[in-house]
Order: structure tokens, then C-alpha cells, then sequence
């Protein structure tokens, strides 16, 4: 079959490459109806709707994507204190305390000397 390839003029070979793209569409849209059909079949003889395991599992989410659903991530701690002698170093007061605090705790300053006026 491939051997006829190198023999066909470029009209014979776009008019393959639309059937090969229309069969490949099919193709997809059949594997996807049986997958689809065969989940269905296992979830209704289980007694559950395919809405109920996806939202119970944690996997109902955006549907038209073939990537499993990410990871809720929470939105960082807003930032509470920072050092007065090097603005780069920040804390939200969460978690443990950094070496920078303790040092200035250590030096006599409060947390509220070290507090971001606007938190």
C-alpha cells in the first residue's frame, strides 16, 4: 500500500490525507463512545451516576481536558512582618519563626516593631 504512495500525484495524495484525517476523526469519536459506554455501564451497575463518582473522587473539573484534575492550591499567607534593616527578608508570621526575628527579638525589638503597618 505504501509502496503506492511515491506514484500518486499531489491531488491523489490530498485527497487521501482528507479521508485518512475524516477516518482518523471517527476512529476517535468511536474509541471515545465505547470508553464512555463502558464507564456508564460499570457506574450504573454500581447504583451511581458517572457525575456522583467524578464529584466523590475528586475528578469533576474541567471535563474537555485529557490531563487529571491538579491540585488545589491555597494562595499564600499575606506577609506581615519584615526586617527593618534588609527588606528582603519577610514573614507572614506563619509557621516557624525565621533567624532574622529571632535575631531582632533577641537585639529587644517586638514582633509589633516588626509589623508591615498596612496588616
Amino acid at each position: 500500500m505504501f509502496d503506492q504512495l511515491e506514484s500518486m500525484n499531489i491531488a491523489q495524495l490530498k485527497e487521501l490525507q482528507g479521508r485518512v484525517e475524516r477516518q482518523i476523526v471517527k476512529t476517535e469519536n468511536k474509541t471515545y463512545q465505547d470508553a464512555a459506554d463502558q464507564v456508564y455501564a460499570i457506574a450504573h451497575g454500581l447504583g451511581i451516576s458517572l457525575r456522583e463518582l467524578l464529584a466523590k473522587t475528586g475528578r469533576l473539573g474541567d471535563v474537555t481536558s485529557n490531563q487529571p484534575p491538579k491540585a488545589k492550591k491555597g494562595q499564600p499567607a499575606p506577609v506581615r512582618y519584615i526586617d527593618p534593616n534588609d527588606d528582603k527578608n519577610k514573614w507572614s508570621g506563619r509557621g516557624r519563626m525565621p533567624k532574622w526575628v529571632k535575631d531582632l527579638i533577641a537585639q529587644g525589638k517586638t514582633l509589633d516593631n516588626l509589623r508591615i503597618p498596612s496588616v
